[in-house]
């Protein structure tokens, strides 16, 4: 992790500025920014693994009841577990169109491919089951957490391997602030959200493949826009 402190001697240092040149308040918002920024761009790359919590969030679902409570601080959920016979098992998102194709009270249970039949959307601040649990189940979210704001000198933050980006952004902001040539800190930041860009097209090459509902409602088989489960 990293202190608010370090953050901001970085940003000068990067600016090649001093701290009478820019304003405390002025730093800090940048800083945030920038964190911000970084954190978008990865989630909106396919790149969240970076900013997952190292601990999941676990619940208990509660037998009939069609929804469970999400994380209080989630910004973005990356994966639902489910345990069965003493494993822990993924469950599957399903995409919202497909709701009328289950809700029959099936028991949970085992698939061939290791997984829960156990398939979820996501409904305001609550988990949807498509199926009802038919009995408590323990589960745990794995999840981007909301970012709070730094603010006092001591403040930490776990930039991910991220702190150029960051650091980049800000110093460009404060140099912006003072109309000074930010060029070269723009076009850093440029190459590093083209870098991870080009990760996310890489990781999409072997993206598996699409299917439409063509089974009808009364049908078993769940067939959606979203990516055929492997």
């Amino acid at each position: 992790t990293t202190t608010l402190a370090t953050l901001k001697t970085r940003v000068l240092g990067r600016a090649q500025m001093d701290a009478s040149d820019s304003g405390a308040a002025e730093i800090v918002a940048h800083i945030n920014a920038g964190w911000r920024f970084v954190r978008e761009t990865l989630l909106a790359n396919r790149q969240a693994g970076l900013l997952i919590e190292t601990t999941p969030s676990t619940f208990n679902t509660v037998a009939g009841t069609q929804t469970s409570d999400l994380p209080a601080t989630l910004e973005a959920l990356e994966g639902v577990d489910i345990t069965l016979g003493g494993i822990w098992r993924p469950a599957v998102e399903f995409n919202f169109g497909d709701r009328h194709l289950h809700g029959q009270n099936r028991a949970w249970s085992t698939t061939e491919d290791g997984r829960v039949n156990a398939r979820y959307t996501i409904l305001g601040d609550k988990i949807f089951w498509q199926d009802p649990p038919d009995a408590v189940y323990a589960g745990r979210f794995w999840y981007v957490a909301q970012f709070v704001d730094l603010s006092a000198t001591t403040d930490t933050v776990d930039l991910k391997g991220c702190m150029a980006p960051v650091v980049d952004f800000a110093a460009q902001k404060c140099l912006e602030d003072d109309e000074l040539d930010a060029s070269h800190l723009e076009r850093s930041v440029q190459r590093w959200e083209a870098k991870v860009r080009e990760l996310s097209r890489r990781r999409s090459r072997g993206s598996p493949g699409k299917a439409r509902d063509v089974t009808g409602a009364t049908s078993n088989l769940v067939t959606s826009d979203r990516d055929v489960i492997p």
